[in-house]
């Protein structure tokens, strides 16, 4: 991975990175991949998936609920009125 890349990479996810960092970022990223690599090779058919090692697992039953109860959902709000939820302009 070349720095060209890495900065694309920061672009993308709003990351602010340091010269430094981005000359790092390769090196680390090699590391990683390599260790995941050794974790690939471990022999895991002997171990049991966390769900079914579980044996009290129970998935919520699904129910549809309207939203007519607008003021449960909104009786904490600071400001709401007409349907909305009203905030302090951020933005000039």
């Amino acid at each position: 991975m070349d720095i060209t890349q890495i900065e694309k990479i920061a672009e993308l996810a709003r990351l602010h990175l340091t010269e430094k960092e981005k000359k790092e970022i390769p090196e680390k990223l090699t590391e990683i991949l390599e260790y995941i690599d050794q974790l690939k090779e471990l022999d895991t058919s002997g171990v049991p998936a966390e769900l079914e090692q579980s044996g009290n697992l129970r998935l919520a039953e699904d129910i549809v609920d309207e939203f007519g109860k607008i003021e449960a959902l909104t009786g904490n709000a600071p400001d709401f009125g007409d349907g909305f939820f009203r905030v302090k302009k951020i933005i000039e």
